[in-house]
């Protein structure tokens, strides 16, 4: 058994203290973030609520709802306010021999070098043989979604939905392409597509 440590129930003491502190700053920035959401929501348009979370927030809806009853002064669990926060479900489906897995979004810088307009689509291969593609939403104009395929591994990335135009290059990047605005791009005219990849052969041919 070894000597109790001088001062060893001051300093448990003192966690204890800023331990206390920390949590009330904690639910603090809780109800702050609940009170932003609340602010969105009414923003927003009917049925637009969950698919700006997913482009925008980078924790899940259930999180979002538990910080909105904070703000609301409503009953919380506090686990479900500061637990681990449940892992993204990846959107994974089979094409061919493919799989799809969509990480969840980074942030993109407040004011991008590239932007893609509205109705066009983007692709541009790498010189070690790994495709990009960038195709507009039929559904949600100015939304885009994001792929990278790697021939190599034979898989392909994806954002899971249209992400805003303003994401894309933070997205491109986050899948390797450090500077999407200096890439020569092949583009072609695009009604928009529902999923990722639709118009893939068509941009790359």
């Amino acid at each position: 058994m070894t000597a109790l440590r001088l001062n060893l129930a001051a300093d448990i003491n003192r966690a204890h203290e800023l331990a206390d502190a920390k949590a009330g700053e904690a639910i603090g920035h809780a109800i702050e973030a609940g009170k932003l959401l609340l602010e969105a929501k009414a923003a927003l348009p009917h049925g637009e609520w969950l698919p700006w979370l997913e482009s925008n927030i980078w924790v899940t809806p259930r999180r979002c709802q538990q910080y909105m009853r904070a703000a609301q002064g409503k009953p919380v669990v506090t686990k479900a306010l500061f637990g681990p926060d449940e892992p993204a479900k990846p959107n994974t489906k089979s094409i061919s021999h493919l799989e799809v897995a969509a990480p969840r979004l980074i942030p993109g810088d407040a004011d991008p070098d590239f932007v893609p307009e509205v109705h066009l689509c983007y692709g541009h291969a790498r010189v070690d043989g790994t495709l990009y593609l960038v195709e507009p939403s039929s559904r949600h104009p100015g939304f885009f979604f994001v792929s990278r395929l790697d021939k190599d591994d034979e898989h392909y990335d994806c954002t899971r939905r249209p992400i805003g135009a303003q994401w894309v290059e933070g997205s491109l990047q986050y899948y390797g392409l450090a500077s999407p605005a200096a890439v020569a791009w092949k583009v072609k005219e695009s009604a928009g597509v529902l999923t990722a990849m639709e118009t893939f052969d068509g941009v790359m041919a």
